[in-house]
């Protein structure tokens, strides 16, 4: 998938939400055999991974902040990056894959607004 699009989640810690949401879509992506690849990052694990979030959003053609909270973030740190930027209000007190967050994400994704 060299030449698939990315989709990026970003949450708080990339623990729950994001991961939830990534699942979600490529589950989708690869049932649909789409040119598509969802991946999931924390905001605040920004500064301790080998694949730090500014390369994650520079490299993603689109990036979904899970949070209002989020997305302000994003933007401020990578103003290049607003042309791509998505939001959704995903509140932080939901386990990974939670009924609750599967349904969103669901919607989500059927919504189109991801695009």
């Amino acid at each position: 998938m060299g030449d698939a699009k990315e989709i990026l989640f970003v949450c708080t810690c990339g623990v729950d939400r994001s991961p939830t949401a990534a699942d979600v879509f490529n589950k989708h992506f690869k049932a649909e055999g789409l040119d598509y690849i969802a991946t999931s990052r924390g905001a605040i694990a920004a500064d301790h991974s080998e694949d730090p979030l500014a390369d994650m959003v520079a490299r993603a053609d689109r990036v979904v902040a899970v949070s209002g909270w989020i997305a302000g973030l994003i933007s401020g740190w990578f103003p290049d990056a607003a042309g791509k930027m998505r939001q959704l209000e995903v509140p932080d007190e939901y386990a990974r894959n939670d009924p609750y967050l599967l349904t969103t994400f669901e919607e989500f994704y059927q919504s189109g607004q991801w695009k």
